[in-house]
């Protein structure tokens, strides 16, 4: 085989590897969504609607999931809320399921969550982050007032920033 045979098939093998890791990478980004889409999903279905035969106004229970990245994500509630923060219905979940739970006061710019369960902020560069109704919200979670038929998702997943 002659040097410039040789050093083709390196390249094409260079190529193949990296097509392939690619790809990889993609259907595991797909899996990722689909796997996060099915956990809301699920989450929606446990949800009583209100009542459209009977025509209840009842308010619809907020649900809240808590994705620590290594067990499935936990579901808690149904809660009826009233005026209350994402912060005060995460901390009292916390409190009733027995889950460490940790913040830093920021003054104006709100609560940071900085440990929910065993999962700390900077762990392998993870993060508590948020997400209402599959999106995820931009202010801290004292400033989010949750609203009646919320599904909200914590997630402890690495920064987009």
């Amino acid at each position: 085989m002659s040097p410039k045979r040789k050093n083709m098939t390196s390249k094409n093998k260079f190529f193949i590897v990296a097509v392939l890791v690619a790809v990889g990478g993609l259907a595991g980004s797909r899996w990722q969504a689909s796997y996060d889409s099915n956990y809301y999903r699920a989450a929606l279905k446990v949800l009583p609607a209100q009542n459209q035969a009977t025509g209840s106004n009842q308010p619809t229970p907020v649900k809240l999931m808590v994705d620590n990245s290594v067990d499935a994500p936990a579901l808690y509630g149904p809660y009826a809320i009233d005026n209350q923060t994402l912060f005060d219905l995460t901390k009292k979940t916390a409190e009733e399921k027995s889950l460490k739970f940790d913040y830093k006061d920021y003054g104006d710019l709100g609560y940071l969550v900085t440990q929910i369960g065993e999962q700390k902020n900077g762990t392998d560069n993870k993060f508590w982050q948020y997400w209402v109704n599959n999106e995820q919200v931009q202010v801290s979670a004292d400033k989010y007032t949750v609203k009646p038929g919320d599904v909200i998702m914590w997630k402890f997943v690495k920064s987009a920033f």
